[in-house]
């Protein structure tokens, strides 16, 4: 995992940076930001292109720190937070932290973030607001609920790296982007300046769009007073295709094993832990086998038929993540298969989209294509499966007829 351009500029506003050499509070030579080292020296002049370079280069460091140190899956916001924290105080630090071992312990990770990363803010002669500063930052970038949403162009307009108008950029500071592109699974990273950041899906980058020119970048005021249904769950994602063994048939055991990172933070690092514990007592489209591994992680699972989008809907609102086995091939309207499970996250009440409002789910093997039944991408990460597409697939014999894995029972 790398820092997304949220936690650089959160590294940059508090690091500062400074061209020329200094000696920092610590009495520690510095220069760009933050960076210190043998190769900085006294009376050193960099440009700030040099300053970027210093700063990709401990960036590496800190998130293989991280990466190592932390057992737990980390969403992107938490990796970032805890980067910044690195960057600032030393992996020493982080290593032998409490903070460390109360997320390698399992303990709920925002509650952790809370009460430890505070404690990080004194000088040699005690609390800096500087560094007080920070650390609230910090909590409030960890604890920050992801917003993933679907976005589309209603004029011909740019992707931008800085938000100012697009004739006043460099070629290689925009790309055009024509009418009626829709882009799934796009992560809202902050918005100023009649402007939003955007996390791009695969591979296409971090960068601002005018908001007047998307649609999708705005709650409606039914949602934002909850008159409308909208609940999504910070859930691992998890892909079935780098699977250890049997990838091609073992979506269950990845939708399950979802929902265990999300329920039981630390009990698992991913889904091949998990397949492991499955292909130990059975087989993996078993729901008899899924139901024992899930019970030795202290999960009491039931597996049902007789799904309906409302209790679908009803179990996301309560917080729990929803294994469904949905038909996957052939087109809409004629639906086919064996079965493919995925994991539903959340869902958006909107009366302008088929059936009502959307899904948003983790779909382990990629994104399916509704229309024609196959995959248009590997990437299966907090898709929007319309309810009109998820009651022709999952509630196909009919409206109390969808296979679930029920896993609220205490």
């Amino acid at each position: 995992m790398h820092t997304s351009q949220t936690g650089v500029d959160l590294i940059k506003e508090f690091e500062g940076l400074r061209l020329d050499s200094y000696y920092c509070s610590s009495g520690i030579l510095t220069i760009g930001y933050g960076h210190t080292g043998p190769d900085v020296w006294v009376g050193q002049l960099i440009t700030e292109e040099q300053a970027e370079q210093f700063l990709r280069d401990d960036l590496e460091v800190f998130e293989r720190a991280v990466e190592e140190l932390i057992d737990i899956d980390l969403t992107q916001n938490q990796f970032d937070a805890l980067v910044s924290f690195t960057f600032n105080c030393g992996d020493g630090a982080l290593e032998q932290s409490i903070l460390r071992k109360r997320l390698n312990a399992g303990e709920d990770p925002n509650t952790v973030a809370e009460e430890e990363l505070p404690r990080w803010n004194k000088g040699a002669s005690g609390p800096l607001p500087g560094l007080t500063r920070r650390r609230e930052a910090e909590v409030k970038l960890f604890t920050l609920e992801e917003r993933i949403v679907e976005l589309c162009t209603n004029y011909n307009t740019w992707l931008k790296k800085k938000t100012v108008a697009s004739s006043k950029l460099k070629s290689n500071e925009k790309a055009k982007v024509v009418k009626d592109r829709c882009y799934k699974s796009c992560k809202i990273v902050k918005s100023e300046h009649n402007h939003t950041l955007v996390q791009f899906p695969y591979g296409i980058g971090t960068w601002w769009v005018y908001n007047k020119h998307w649609d999708g970048l705005k709650e409606s005021k039914d949602q934002s007073k909850h008159n409308l249904g909208y609940k999504v769950l910070n859930v691992p994602y998890q892909s079935q295709r780098d699977n250890y063994t049997q990838w091609w048939r073992t979506c269950f055991s990845s939708s399950c094993a979802m929902a265990l990172m999300y329920l039981k933070p630390g009990a698992i690092k991913g889904d091949d832990q998990y397949l492991s514990e499955v292909l130990k007592i059975g087989d993996t489209t078993s729901n008899a086998t899924q139901i024992a591994v899930l019970k030795k992680y202290g999960i009491n699972a039931t597996f049902h038929q007789d799904g309906t989008l409302s209790k679908l809907r009803g179990l996301i609102s309560a917080g729990i993540p929803v294994p469904i086995g949905i038909l996957h091939k052939g087109p809409s309207y004629a639906p086919q298969g064996f079965g493919h499970w995925i994991c539903a996250i959340g869902y958006n009440e909107d009366p302008k989209l088929p059936g009502g409002g959307t899904f948003i789910v983790h779909d382990p093997y990629g994104d399916l294509d509704n229309y024609s039944g196959n995959y248009r991408s590997t990437n299966g990460n907090a898709l929007r499966y319309s309810f009109q597409m998820i009651s022709r697939r999952w509630t196909c014999e009919g409206p109390k007829s969808g296979w679930y894995m029920d896993l609220s029972k205490k």
